[in-house]
């Protein structure tokens, strides 16, 4: 068959729609990070030679690919590449860390970026992240991840995180509950009835 200028257009579109179909779901959930504090005698922070056990720690969670060599010391955090698409368990992976490393670290939790949906439901606001099963309840930031290692406490939302949840919730109620597609960060929460992520911070992302 022979290709005119006129059918260049539709043939690009066509590359780019069969390019996005074959994006895996894994490019939806972008960050994975895990907040570990330290009980070691010679740092204040999860820096220098008391990160090596919590690295090593991390890279044994299961479904986890590989660990950032590095750990970010103003936050204690670390980032984490999981292995398959979808969103981690934190509860199994505090279990499994507890068990490997027992006091010496604590994992405080799990904070994930990802893209998807937001709709407004009788219960509040929910995500829906392609490539995972069902829609994920959203929140308000209640557990900040970020850790203040001098004072041995979690950082303080700053006043736009506090209220993160309320504006998306006031975003979709002035456009009458249509969906808005954003990338949202938070910690990502898990019990009895599933996961909840709450809101520290959001960007709508064009349709």
């Amino acid at each position: 068959m022979r290709i005119t200028r006129t059918m260049l257009p539709c043939l690009l579109s066509a590359i780019v729609a069969m390019t996005a179909s074959a994006v895996p779901a894994r490019g939806q959930v972008h960050d994975v990070v895990v907040g570990v504090t330290i009980a070691c005698p010679y740092e204040n922070a999860i820096e220098g030679s008391c990160w090596s056990g919590a690295y090593w720690a991390l890279t044994k969670l299961d479904g986890v690919k590989s660990v950032d060599k590095a750990a970010n010391g103003y936050n204690c955090t670390a980032q984490v590449y999981p292995k398959d698409a979808g969103l981690p368990d934190p509860q199994k992976w505090a279990a499994q860390f507890k068990a490997t490393v027992d006091q010496t670290y604590t994992f405080r939790g799990v904070e994930v970026t990802a893209s998807g949906t937001v709709a407004s439901t009788d219960a509040g606001l929910v995500l829906t992240i392609p490539g995972v099963k069902d829609p994920v309840p959203l929140g308000p930031l209640k557990n900040k991840l970020q850790w203040n290692a001098k004072k041995k406490a979690a950082r303080q939302p700053e006043p736009d995180e506090r209220d993160a949840y309320d504006q998306l919730a006031a975003q979709l109620k002035a456009d009458k509950g249509g969906e808005h597609k954003v990338k949202l960060t938070g910690p990502l929460l898990t019990s009895e009835k599933g996961y909840t992520l709450e809101v520290r911070e959001f960007f709508p992302v064009a349709k």
